[in-house]
């Protein structure tokens, strides 16, 4: 088995060793259906916007269109988050920083949906290294599935 499909039952992250209470995710079955039809009518909508977004991204960052994040998600598995490559060269680009602006770099995010590592509404996707900043809060987080938005969307990702 992979380092990456790999679930802990005591999630150990960072410092921070939290045993979540849940067996599965917060919503149930009722928002995973609801996360695989809202993340398929998405990809449907915007594939004109993903195909352009893929070829803008392919011409100007060196050949590369999706960056792969090492993320933290439900009960501590460790999952790759995926995004539009915005960056050459460790410098934005200039259609990075467009994407960036207007959080379309987030897009492929659908398809972490659609594979089950995220929902579309949920705590913002943290790494290991920023997981124990929210140790006071890790049994909560990691009791659902991060999300492509949720209230650090809305409210500033430094007030919640």
């Amino acid at each position: 088995m992979s380092e990456m499909a790999k679930t802990i039952s005591d999630a150990r992250v960072g410092r921070t060793t939290v045993t979540p209470a849940t067996v599965a995710p917060a919503g149930g079955a009722i928002k995973r259906l609801t996360d695989i039809v809202l993340a398929t009518v998405a990809i449907g909508l915007m594939l004109p916007l993903l195909v352009f977004c893929s070829v803008a991204t392919f011409l100007t960052s060196g050949g590369r269109i999706i960056a792969r994040q090492r993320r933290v998600g439900f009960r501590g598995r460790a999952f790759e988050c995926f995004g539009f490559e915005t960056s050459a060269e460790a410098r934005v680009t200039r259609m990075g920083s467009i994407l960036r602006k207007g959080g379309l770099d987030e897009l492929p995010q659908l398809f972490n949906v659609l594979r089950g590592d995220m929902s579309i509404v949920g705590p913002q996707p943290i790494s290991s290294d920023q997981f124990d900043q929210y140790a006071d809060q890790a049994a909560a987080y990691l009791s659902c599935k991060p999300g492509i938005t949720g209230p650090w969307r809305s409210h500033g990702k430094a007030s919640v």
